[in-house]
């Protein structure tokens, strides 16, 4: 009112003094306007004054106004109607996080800024206008931390400027420190408005914790939950109405604290989300997380995010895991006082359950460290309040020893494997479905440590308990069948496993669906022995159902997801197809060294199988120079593998001497013989005592042996030995596999040796049709005997006739 009172003196009296008490007339306030032009503030004035503003808003021709209401939120103690003039030819504005005014103006909701804008406005505020690129990369990340919200990234560069922190450190300030960072203000600049990031929701909170307690304990409780999507569904349990969360929902939306993205389904701005958990004392901060383990523990058991259950879904339960990684991370600094802090009682007994259910789908997810901070936390609250030989305690122990078994560190597997049986067979007897899923666990882990025998023997235990105790087609039983298959591939009976591979998959296919992890296992095995048996397209298309499967349900950088990526990659390399293999292999190593660490063995395997693709295109008739480049490189990757093999497995394990046979290949192309025959030797001393004379990984020993020999002209000792990998081969293998052909097309290079080119002829001739037959007329195993033909044709010419 006081902008229009010294408008309407301008205009009125432009060149001489002004007549207030006129204009307060003209007005409509006679007496509310003093000499000196100055409106009477006076509430009792108050009603006189709108009613005045309201008619020089009607003013024929007064048509160029625009009335603001700023931070219109606070609707239940303020009726606002009562300040909106009915006619008028100007315009209205209000800003308000209330969603009510859609009812009467057109409302626009305003999104943050765009990425650009916001990164330039931190850049301008923290005064880094010319900051190098890295710099900008970082305010990217921290203007996304932000929400894109321009009052925070106001605060945020204000608080950089004033205080010279380096923007990569502000993050850490601002996750311990939220209201210090998003409350300071700058001396200068600030005057238009009093409020903070943090007071604006303090504001907004108090309103709500007076209509509706919990409602604003809601709010906390998605503090410590992944804010980008909440889904209402999270509280269906017996102890919540689903109403009543929809109601808390709603209010919470009423004052733009969350955002209803869909049905059933909400999100938290960044900046509130960090308030809500920052504004909380340390005691409430403990209580809050109690709840929410209860909430999480309880979605990570409905049918659809347990593995057990044939209504799982993928969705579901990565769900559930983005929610427990954003728990994880603002509870680990403080893991170890917790579950301590709880009073020992039967409360205690359902968040153990709980936090036992939370690290069960981090298992699932391949997220072993995680999983293992989880379980030692409940092992020690279970221990506490239970005692060691409860059931529960043992099952946590069990559980344990499966992940010790995942990361590859056998020894401890066992150990906790045996602690679990022995308290299970005297707790529950020998019988019970709990002592026979140990039993599998210990097979498992000698399965891993190349035991098999041992393995077989505990398996077979399981079986038959599990078949007695729960039935053919119970996912446990499955489990065992599918585990039998394997031991049956690695000994090299490939038919064997074949069979017990389909009855696990028929099992699974019926109870669990197509789509379930476990069946995509099922899948990836058998595409495994399929590639064993060198049937390249049978193989391609297991993997690319394992493979599709997988990425769906459990992502793309899962464990089990990288294992089928792993395994694509061998079939381009078996194929010949390096450049193909060579990409896939990297995809494979990038995501097991993030996933399972640098030393874990599968990401060993992948740096077993690279250097086995430097090698093997180190044998192309390229400058030595470029070979030898290979030749080193390949030898890097192999060192490293075998002394971090040696380490978590052993030194006669199957992965082990692989990378050992690997290493004397390298040896033999560099054309170091002795060097190569040392190392043969020590790979052909293991897989006799591991594997077998017979197993295909002891047979690929002696044929190489056998080309050593061959390269050192000894051919009597060669030709033995390729007839013993032979003979064994097409026993094992049959006589069309690559393995088989590879060693006749090696039988034939003896006789072209020796100058017995009929002989040779006869054995070239053999292997070209079976290459022909097994990898195409393209694969360099054909080309490379195509070759080997022509050579031994033209030293059967004569010589006239050859030149």
């Amino acid at each position: 009112m006081q902008c229009i009172v010294k408008e309407q003196a301008r205009m009125t009296w432009p060149e001489s003094p002004p007549d207030y008490q006129a204009i307060g007339s003209k007005l409509g306030i006679p007496g509310l306007i003093n000499r000196k032009g100055t409106v009477n503030a006076d509430l009792e004035a108050v009603n006189n004054i709108r009613s005045a503003l309201f008619s020089w808003l009607r003013l024929p021709g007064n048509s160029r106004w625009l009335l603001v209401f700023d931070n219109a939120d606070d609707l239940e103690t303020l009726d606002i109607q009562e300040y909106l003039p009915k006619h008028g030819g100007g315009a209205i504005l209000i800003t308000s996080r209330r969603p009510h005014f859609s009812e009467i103006a057109k409302q626009f909701h305003l999104e943050g800024l765009d990425s650009e804008s916001a990164v330039k406005l931190l850049l301008s505020l923290a005064r880094l206008q010319h900051a190098p690129k890295d710099i900008q990369g970082e305010a990217l990340k921290l203007v996304k931390r932000l929400g894109l919200m321009p009052l925070a990234i106001s605060h945020a560069g204000h608080y950089i400027h004033e205080t010279k922190i380096p923007l990569e450190d502000y993050s850490k300030s601002y996750e311990k420190a939220f209201m210090t960072v998003q409350s300071r203000k700058p001396k200068v600049g600030w005057n238009v408005r009093d409020d903070t990031a943090a007071t604006t929701w303090d504001i907004s909170f108090s309103r709500i914790e007076k209509q509706n307690t919990e409602a604003a304990y809601l709010l906390v409780t998605c503090s410590y939950l992944n804010p980008e999507e909440i889904s209402e569904n999270l509280w269906e349990d017996k102890e919540f109405d689903n109403t009543e969360i929809k109601e808390r929902v709603l209010l919470l939306a009423s004052y733009s604290l969350v955002k209803i993205i869909r049905y059933g389904v909400f999100s938290v701005h960044p900046v509130v989300h960090s308030w809500a958990r920052e504004r909380l004392q340390r005691s409430e901060q403990f209580q809050t997380i109690k709840r929410v383990i209860m909430i999480l523990g309880k979605a990570s058991q409905r049918v659809n995010v347990s593995r057990e259950s044939n209504e799982w879904k993928a969705t579901e339960e990565r769900g559930v895991a983005s929610h427990l990684n954003y728990l994880h991370q603002y509870l680990k600094p403080n893991f170890s006082e917790f579950p301590q802090r709880e009073k020992e009682g039967s409360k205690i007994v359902p968040l153990l359950a709980s936090m036992i259910n939370i690290a069960l789908v981090f298992n699932n997810q391949g997220n072993y460290d995680e999983v293992m901070q989880w379980y030692e936390r409940a092992l020690t609250g279970r221990e506490k309040a239970l005692g060691k030989d409860h059931p529960l305690t043992l099952s946590t122990v069990n559980d344990i020893a499966g992940v010790f078994d995942n990361q590859g560190n056998y020894d401890e597997a066992r150990q906790w494997c045996e602690r679990a049986l022995a308290g299970r067979e005297k707790a529950l007897g020998k019988d019970h479905p709990s002592t026979l899923d140990t039993v599998h666990n210990i097979a498992k882990v000698f399965c891993s440590q190349g035991n098999y025998d041992e393995a077989m023997q505990w398996y077979e235990r399981a079986l038959a308990g599990s078949e007695k105790a729960l039935g053919k087609n119970h996912p446990s039983t499955l489990s065992t069948v599918s585990n039998i298959a394997t031991v049956f591939w690695r000994q090299g009976n490939y038919d064997e496993a074949i069979q017990w591979y389909e009855r696990a998959l028929t099992g699974r296919e019926k109870v669990l669906r197509k789509d379930h992890p476990s069946t995509l296992d099922t899948a990836h095995n058998i595409a495994t022995v399929f590639s064993n048996q060198g049937n390249y397209d049978e193989v391609m298309q297991w993997y690319e159902r394992a493979l599709t499967g997988r990425e769906k349900a459990l992502g793309k950088d899962h464990p089990l997801t990288l294992s089928t990526v792993n395994n694509i990659a061998g079939v381009f390399d078996n194929q010949g197809n390096y450049d193909e293999a060579m990409q896939w292999y990297e995809r494979a190593l990038a995501g097991r060294e993030k996933a399972l660490g640098k030393d874990h063995p599968s990401t060993l395997d992948t740096v077993n199988n690279i250097a086995g693709v430097f090698s093997n295109q180190g044998n192309y008739d390229e400058a030595m120079q470029y070979n030898q480049g290979n030749y080193d490189e390949a030898m890097q990757w192999y060192e490293r593998a075998l002394a971090s093999h040696e380490k978590a497995l052993r030194k006669d394990h199957p992965s082990t001497l692989t990378i050992v046979h690997n290493i004397a290949v390298v040896f033999r192309n560099q054309g170091n013989y002795d060097e190569a025959m040392q190392w043969y030797e020590r790979a052909l001393a293991g897989s006799e005592k591991t594997l077998g004379k017979d197993h295909p990984s002891t047979l690929s020993t002696v044929n190489s042996i056998a080309g050593v020999f061959d390269n050192q002209e000894n051919y009597d000792e060669a030709m033995q030995r390729y007839r013993r990998a032979l003979a064994s081969r097409e026993k094992a293998l049959g006589k069309d596999h690559p393995l088989t052909l590879d060693t006749v097309h090696n039988i034939a290079g003896v006789f072209e040796n020796q100058g017995n080119y009929d002989e040779a002829m006869q054995w070239y001739k053999r292997a070209l049709a079976g290459c022909e037959k097994a990898l195409g007329k393209d694969h360099p195993s054909t080309l490379s005997t195509i070759n080997s033909i022509t050579r031994v044709f033209k030293s059967q010419m004569p010589k006239s006739t050859s030149s």
